[in-house]
């Protein structure tokens, strides 16, 4: 991770959430919540990695405390919880860098040559890879 304050922490997956929340169309009046919820997630899943070193671990407790903040918000806002758990869960999810798991997809390219030999017309296609 990286050694910024826990207050940065806050406020950087709260920007994060937020912009998440937007991208899922969250309605105006919940997207200060659903950044909290998110930040708050973050910050916790930070703390218990930097005290425990595990993920794991750290990804459950802060998938639990989401949820439950979620559910809170959905009763008192009046939305539906997802409204709080899709943009909170997003940054204390891991996801792995994809490109060293991914194979190598080659792709042929097609060039086609006319030659006019006389009266024939005749069509070439290579293929390189």
């Amino acid at each position: 991770m990286t050694d910024m304050p826990l207050y940065l922490h806050f406020i950087f997956s709260f920007i994060a959430t937020v912009g998440f929340a937007v991208f899922f169309n969250v309605p105006k009046k919940a997207l200060i919540p659903s950044g909290i919820v998110g930040a708050i997630g973050w910050s916790l899943f930070y703390y218990i990695i930097q005290i425990s070193g595990n993920d794991i671990l750290a990804n459950f407790i802060a998938a639990l405390l989401v949820s439950y903040m979620s559910e809170i918000l959905a009763r008192k806002l009046k939305q539906p919880a997802v409204v709080f758990i899709i943009p909170g869960i997003t940054t204390p999810t891991p996801v792995p860098a994809p490109a060293p798991q991914l194979p190598v997809v080659k792709v042929p390219t097609i060039n086609w040559f006319a030659l006019d030999a006389g009266t024939t017309r005749s069509m070439f296609c290579t293929w390189t890879f």
